[in-house]
């Protein structure tokens, strides 16, 4: 149990160092501590986003659909809608907008959600 505890304080504070380093455009830092996550085990929906967050604040629009999409199959983590936004943001920034839109258009998002982000 305290094993388990410490695992998710760890997790809690790693989480805050990545989104930190992906405020700070320290992106490389980000994925660093993203994939020792990934490798203990303790990666999380959180986690995702914030090495997400880090692709997309340097404009690094192919890795961050590679992370969406390779990445969670191979270590059983469930990309939610709001990962999907993150990469289509990402994108758009890219002036990549079909591919913007398709990541918009997922199954997971809400259908209000995508509407009102595809008029944006």
């Amino acid at each position: 149990r305290l094993k388990a505890s410490q695992d998710h304080i760890g997790a809690i504070t790693s989480n805050a160092v990545m989104a930190a380093c992906a405020a700070g455009h320290a992106w490389g830092e980000s994925v660093r501590i993203f994939w020792d996550m990934l490798l203990s085990g303790t990666a999380d929906a959180a986690s995702m986003a914030n090495v997400l967050k880090a692709y997309k604040t340097t404009s690094q629009w192919q890795e961050a659909c590679w992370h969406l999409f390779e990445v969670p199959s191979a270590f059983q983590l469930v990309p939610s809608w709001q990962h999907c936004v993150s990469v289509a943001d990402a994108c758009s920034l890219a002036s990549l907008w079909q591919r913007a839109l398709s990541l918009l258009w997922t199954p997971r998002a809400p259908l209000e959600y995508r509407c009102s982000a595809a008029i944006s």
